[in-house]
């Protein structure tokens, strides 16, 4: 046998390794190939399980027992989770004075306003409702001028007239109490220097709330309006406060007060008729869920309080009508009736019957308490009783905005009366002055042949005259944009009346629609 040499050069020494894992190659595979399979595969799975038992525990640690803690919730004191009452308006001082002019531009569709925030008005006191009613133009003449839009036309329009309810408004909320109400002697606390003067009776407290909540309203503003800032008071705030102290004090059954005393129903009646004209701008959209009930409730009361088929007088069904009482009934069930509140037309029918009894049919004048079992007075039993214009001048747009009928000659004699008595500022002779009957007979003639009618524009030139040069201006100090309470019904009113019932006077403009007579 010849022997194989196998040669390597010296200094190959990976040459040389290479040689030696050739020949163990050689000689595995000559192994493997002399084996049974089933050893071969023996062998293999044997190889294998010895490697997975040398291989490191890679199971990953368990934690630690963590101990679970409980807690109890500790009972809730109902009292932490009112929400707090919106803080009172800070009186006026010279550090945060801030004056903004600029009117803003109308918003048509009150559910485009950027200022109608689904949770405004009364947030802090919010009011279970039934839902908000779709009419809309029901009971003509008590819808905003306009249609469903806010009274734009203030805001937009820079007219002396506009200017004059502007400084009336920034009177009346610089004279707001905290409480959001408006008194008839409390209002001088909020004086900033020299007080204003002519203070009233305090009975008529919540009454002129709801008088100078008005005001804000016909001028357009909500409880929304929250980008109106005047002398640094939001006139929004005005609006909530004055709304929110008015529904806290009203009593179940409707009323707004539990004493019934005096001249209860003149406070019931402008203050139902205040929620309902602020229910009117805000009834599509959220915030009037806010107004519904109360304004529901308010009516409620009304009508319980009527004389059984008649009118209203001083307290709830006393057996007297009453031909003033009456016209501030009147307003706040047919502002209640553009709403969709449902009102009794027996109610609308018992007031003309009531009208009917105490006018006078030779001279259209109209009287001030029932006449007993006569049905028509006569012309001296009227004036026997107690006759004024504004009287007439009540009865007269009453008639327009149950009737609408133009050929009724009741209208018209009631019209020629109060043209023969047109404003003027005469401090000489008592009854001259009167706020009261400027504010009646400027609606009655503007709905009658407003705006173009001259009826209309005799009078309307002359009430503008007296009250935009009579009003206190800025060298009156703190009286600034207020008048002076100097009429006839101002000794009980108060300045707070006669500032508030003069700027519901220039706001006949775009407070409500007219009614065309048929």
């Amino acid at each position: 046998m010849t022997s194989q040499v196998i040669v390597i050069r010296e200094g190959s020494l990976a040459e040389h390794a290479l040689a030696r894992q050739f020949d163990f190659n050689l000689w595995l595979q000559q192994q493997l190939h002399s084996t049974p399979w089933w050893l071969a595969s023996l062998i293999f799975h044997v190889l294998l399980i010895l490697m997975l038992a040398t291989l490191p525990d890679m199971t990953p640690p368990q934690p630690p027992d963590v101990p679970i803690v409980t807690a109890r919730v500790p009972d809730i004191d109902p009292e932490i989770t009112k929400m707090p009452d919106p803080e009172p308006i800070k009186p006026l001082t010279p550090e945060n004075i801030k004056t903004v002019e600029t009117f803003l531009p109308p918003v048509e569709n009150p559910s485009d306003d950027p200022n109608e925030n689904p949770t405004d008005s009364l947030s802090q006191s919010p009011l279970m409702a039934k839902g908000y009613h779709d009419t809309t133009g029901i009971g003509g003449g008590f819808g905003p001028k306009g249609g469903n839009g806010p009274r734009g036309n203030f805001r937009t329009k820079n007219k002396p007239e506009n200017q004059s309810v502007l400084a009336a408004l920034k009177w009346l909320a610089r004279h707001q109490n905290p409480d959001g109400s408006w008194g008839a002697k409390s209002f001088q606390r909020q004086c900033r220097s020299t007080k204003c003067l002519g203070a009233g009776d305090e009975q008529f407290d919540i009454g002129l709330t709801g008088l100078a909540l008005l005001a804000f309203t016909g001028a357009g503003y909500r409880t929304s309006s929250l980008r109106d800032v005047y002398d640094g008071i939001c006139f929004g705030d005005v609006v909530r406060n004055a709304a929110k102290y008015l529904i806290d004090r009203q009593l179940p059954d409707g009323s707004f007060s539990a004493s019934k005393d005096g001249k209860f129903m003149y406070n019931q009646a402008i203050c139902a008729y205040a929620l309902a004209d602020l229910y009117s701008q805000s009834m599509h959209s959220p915030a009037g869920l806010n107004f519904q009930e109360p304004v529901e409730r308010a009516v409620k009361f009304l009508l319980e309080s009527r004389n059984p088929g008649k009118a209203w007088r001083y307290q709830p069904r006393d057996g007297q009508n009453d031909t003033s009482v009456t016209g501030w009934v009147m307003m706040a069930l047919k502002t209640a009736d553009h709403c969709g509140i449902t009102v009794p037309a027996e109610a609308f029918a018992g007031i003309k019957s009531f009208y009917d009894d105490v006018t006078d049919p030779n001279y259209g004048q109209v009287g001030y308490t029932e006449p007993g079992s006569k049905a028509v007075m006569s012309h001296e039993d009227i004036r026997n009783i107690m006759i004024q214009p504004s009287l007439t001048a009540i009865g007269v747009m009453t008639r327009i905005f149950i009737d609408k009928k133009a050929s009724d000659p009741i209208i018209k004699l009631g019209v020629a009366e109060i043209l023969k008595s047109l404003p003027a500022w005469d401090t000489s002779k008592s009854g001259v002055i009167d706020y009261y009957y400027w504010f009646y007979a400027t609606y009655c003639l503007n709905q009658y042949d407003g705006p173009d009618g001259p009826g209309w524009k005799a009078w309307n030139e002359k009430m503008k005259d007296v009250l935009l040069k009579n009003q206190c201006s800025k060298a009156d100090a703190c009286a600034d944009g207020s008048w002076e309470p100097i009429d006839r019904w101002s000794a009980e009113g108060s300045r707070v009346y006669a500032t508030a019932i003069n700027a519901l006077t220039l706001e006949v403009y775009y407070r409500l629609e007219i009614v065309r007579l048929k």
